[in-house]
């Protein structure tokens, strides 16, 4: 399962590296959001399974015990009292936190590695560029990662990345998220930014970051990549016409 495909016939080696580590990473993240939606289904029923299963083990001890059977100290003391409220909070206490951390933990995660991976094939790319025209990368100091890398291609060597206001204010949500993933990912969202998500997916309830998020900027960055590899072909095969 590839989210981005590079042009064949035009082989750009930094792009065929960011294609094959940019799908794996998508298709990490299809395993890994499968298998923690199930885990977590799994753990949201937990307290049901604990008492019906805490219930019937209760019934069966005293059968037994109507029988003459003797049981241990710890056994007896669990189901002549009342134990399943104990029992339910230190699930709760422990496995049930997962719900809320595990999708966050992968969120946060994949989202900070796919720009990671677009900040890196941007940098080999101007690198690229740079020996190409025998100059140096001096990136603008103002702005984004995204931003910085778009002017420079732009002014070194024309390569112009045609970004819509929409994609451009998609990027500067992203980015906000990557930024917060150090401290948690709904909290303190720029009320504009939180606007921009909002148009991007429908938010779940009590969640603005949904897996539809990641979703959606694995797109954005794909249509980037797209735009920026025929830029660069245009501007390479332009350069050899030259010489």
């Amino acid at each position: 399962m590839n989210i981005y495909q590079p042009n064949p016939d035009f082989v750009i080696p930094c792009i065929w590296d960011f294609s094959y580590r940019f799908n794996s990473l998508y298709r990490h993240w299809q395993f890994s959001k499968d298998s923690i939606v199930d885990y977590t289904k799994k753990v949201s029923e937990t307290p049901d399974r604990i008492l019906k299963n805490y219930e019937a083990e209760k019934l069966n001890y005293f059968k037994e015990k109507e029988t003459g059977i003797l049981h241990d100290r710890e056994t007896s003391m669990l189901y002549e009292s009342d134990w399943s409220e104990e029992l339910l909070l230190v699930h709760y206490e422990n496995e049930h936190s997962d719900i809320e951390y595990f999708p966050e933990f992968l969120k946060g995660s994949i989202l900070s590695m796919s720009l990671s991976l677009l900040e890196t094939l941007l940098e080999d790319l101007s690198v690229e560029i740079a020996r190409d025209l025998d100059i140096s990368v001096e990136l603008p100091t103002q702005g984004s990662f995204l931003q910085r890398y778009l002017k420079w291609f732009d002014r070194s060597c024309g390569l112009t990345i045609e970004l819509t206001k929409e994609n451009k204010k998609n990027f500067m949500a992203i980015g906000a998220v990557r930024n917060k993933y150090i401290h948690k990912l709904d909290r303190d969202l720029p009320e504009d930014i939180r606007r921009i998500i909002h148009k991007m997916v429908k938010p779940e309830e009590n969640e603005v970051i949904n897996f539809a998020f990641i979703e959606k900027a694995f797109e954005e960055i794909t249509q980037l990549i797209e735009k920026l590899e025929s830029g660069y072909e245009k501007f390479y095969k332009s350069l050899k016409t030259k010489d």
